[in-house]
């Protein structure tokens, strides 16, 4: 594995763990108001529709959806205050709620929602967007008629997560201004960024239309290693964080101060193939697809009863498409084979996977060295891997892939040549695919597009671009002195702050 001077690199991690904290003693001795959050990835801009650099524990606090998640995942109206459906199922007509201003006082409307619109679709989401909202029209200032983009997209789901609604006045006089103060609807307010630490300071919005929040101040901090995340919060450091892995997440279940809430989300840990050679060797591919052993994956993650993955996606995805098609999974006498009629030269492939899937690429990378596979593990943050997944330099990955917002059709096409995957040439398509895919957008009858969807599944895993290992179950740790987290918002990385409330 390549890790270089781990025990240096490991004293360093915890003496920057330390000094990243730092700062918050001070804080915390001016104002016992606040709530310090560790995120997902490191926030380098407030700008809702950068390439990278964002964070949802930012977005879900400054800005809104036109829905957002309950309790249970299910999508319920938050910008919308009602919508009607048409009886084929394929225009919205959303009423949209008229007491919400922005931050900088200006009224939110119609036209905020379809600049908002125009403005992602000229990103590199554009596709994933439109695939789920053709198109949207506004009727008056407080309604809009959003029209399907394809049979199987679930709007609602989708527009908890993915259209943020920006001020269209603020972000189209200058939309630079956003990176560092970004104007929203939301509960909360930008402070101020600092360059320094990469901490992002928040104020309650007062005027926040579903009631101000009661904790005033909200620190967003920067990612930490596992045990060090584990460290801050046992110490008071930090309140929030929801990426421990399961051996952190065992010892704070222990500790009094800490509460901790688990549920099965809607991803899977899957591997994932981008770029070269994989692109274009398929027996590589499948070699590596037959060669990782999903179970021992499972138990190195400390998921000792967790099993392979027996579906393309979490249960909660699959709904009736659970069993229609034959994951098949690990087989070494099967991987031998492909690799013999591979391309494969004995070069060193590389497994770029964030810290806190270091044990299964450390699994892999057995399985992988017993083919005859040379590898080596690299620990990289979030935003690396972004980065290098836009410049398809990624290589072999494993992610938490899968979310509530989308179905099985919709994440299967987010991979043909047409898709976010496939039309930025991070992956390996086929004739095949790309067909089953367009033939499941124009069949409006869920049941009529079960037979295409099979077909699209089956092509999706004979690609084997694409292969999860086992699902993923989702921690929240809070510190005991807070209530109202949910453990939904680590399956969603969505948190809604602004319910956070004191323990009596």
């Amino acid at each position: 594995m390549k890790k270089t001077k781990k025990g240096i690199s490991l004293l360093m991690s915890l003496a920057m763990g330390a000094s990243l904290l730092s700062p918050l003693s001070a804080a915390a001795e001016e104002s016992d108001d606040v709530l310090v959050v560790i995120p997902y990835a490191t926030i380098e801009t407030g700008d809702p529709y950068a390439a990278s650099g964002n964070d949802m524990s930012l977005m879900c606090q400054v800005f809104n959806y036109l829905f957002e998640y309950d309790e249970n995942g299910d999508p319920t109206p938050c910008l919308v205050d009602y919508y009607e459906i048409s009886e084929d199922g394929k225009t919205y007509t959303m009423y949209l709620r008229q007491d919400v201003t922005f931050h900088d006082g200006c009224q939110f409307t119609t036209d905020d929602v379809i600049f908002s619109y125009d403005t992602m679709a000229a990103t590199n989401l554009g596709s994933t967007l439109t695939g789920a909202i053709g198109s949207v029209t506004k009727i008056d200032d407080y309604t809009i008629e959003m029209v399907k983009g394809t049979a199987y997209a679930s709007v609602e789901k989708f527009l908890c997560g993915y259209l943020t609604i920006v001020d269209s006045e603020a972000y189209g006089a200058d939309p630079d201004s956003y990176i560092t103060n970004p104007i929203g609807t939301g509960a909360y307010m930008v402070d101020h960024m600092d360059e320094t630490t990469g901490y992002v300071y928040l104020t309650a919005n007062e005027n926040y239309f579903q009631g101000a929040p009661e904790v005033k101040n909200v620190e967003i901090h920067v990612p930490l290693d596992s045990a060090v995340a584990l460290v801050a919060l046992q110490n008071g450091e930090a309140d929030f964080a929801y990426q421990l892995n399961n051996s952190d997440i065992e010892i704070a279940k222990e500790d009094d101060s800490l509460v901790v809430q688990g549920t099965e989300g809607w991803s899977q840990q899957t591997v994932l193939l981008i770029g070269e050679p994989y692109n274009s060797d398929e027996n590589l591919r499948k070699a590596i697809y037959y060669a990782i052993n999903r179970e021992n994956a499972a138990i190195f993650n400390g998921e000792i009863e967790v099993k392979a993955a027996e579906n393309m996606y979490a249960d909660k995805l699959m709904g009736d498409y659970a069993g229609t098609v034959d994951m098949e999974g690990y087989d070494p006498d099967k991987a031998a084979e492909y690799l013999a009629a591979s391309n494969y030269d004995g070069s060193t492939l590389e497994i770029n996977v964030t810290s806190d899937k270091e044990q299964i690429a450390v699994s892999m990378q057995a399985d992988l060295t017993a083919l005859g596979i040379s590898c080596q593990v690299n620990l990289v943050d979030v935003n690396t891997i972004t980065n290098m997944m836009y410049d398809c330099t990624l290589g072999i990955t494993v992610l938490d892939y899968g979310v509530a917002y989308s179905s099985p059709e919709e994440m299967m096409s987010y991979f043909a040549s047409t898709g976010y995957y496939g039309e930025q040439g991070m992956v390996a398509t086929s004739e095949e695919f790309d067909a089953a895919v367009a033939a499941m957008a124009d069949i409006w009858n869920d049941e009529e597009r079960f037979d295409a969807a099979v077909e699209a599944l089956q092509a999706f895993k004979d690609l084997a671009i694409y292969f999860p290992l086992f699902t993923t179950s989702f921690y929240t740790v809070s510190s005991a002195e807070y209530d109202n987290v949910q453990a939904v918002w680590a399956a969603t990385y969505s948190p809604y702050l602004y319910q956070v409330t004191y323990a009596e």
